[in-house]
């Protein structure tokens, strides 16, 4: 719900052992999800994402404190993202900095 699309069960069962999935709760209710995956020294943070009715409440700054938290944990020398429009001022204020741009294209 975060994304509009939905990350298959094959794609978890096939690499829950070498990717962290994480699923927020707020009073008992998923609203959000990340991923981590470790490279090394870089920590890569994806499909980090707080549903639409659970934004502008704090959830996502906390989110990024312990993903990052986690990164530390790691001995990470770089952590990185991708960040739609909607993160980009969170991950700013968070220290991120913008790199190059990634373009989609469909058919």
């Amino acid at each position: 719900m975060s994304f509009g699309y939905e990350i298959h069960s094959d794609t978890i069962i096939n690499t829950y052992k070498s990717i962290e999935y994480y699923i927020v709760y707020h009073k008992d209710k998923a609203i959000g999800t990340a991923i981590v995956y470790q490279t090394n020294n870089i920590t890569g943070l994806h499909s980090v994402g707080i549903i639409p009715e659970a934004r502008r409440k704090g959830f996502a700054n906390e989110l990024m404190k312990v993903l990052l938290n986690i990164a530390v944990k790691n001995k990470s020398e770089y952590t990185t993202l991708q960040a739609s429009n909607m993160g980009k001022g969170l991950y700013s204020k968070l220290g991120f900095k913008e790199e190059f741009q990634i373009k989609n294209y469909t058919l």
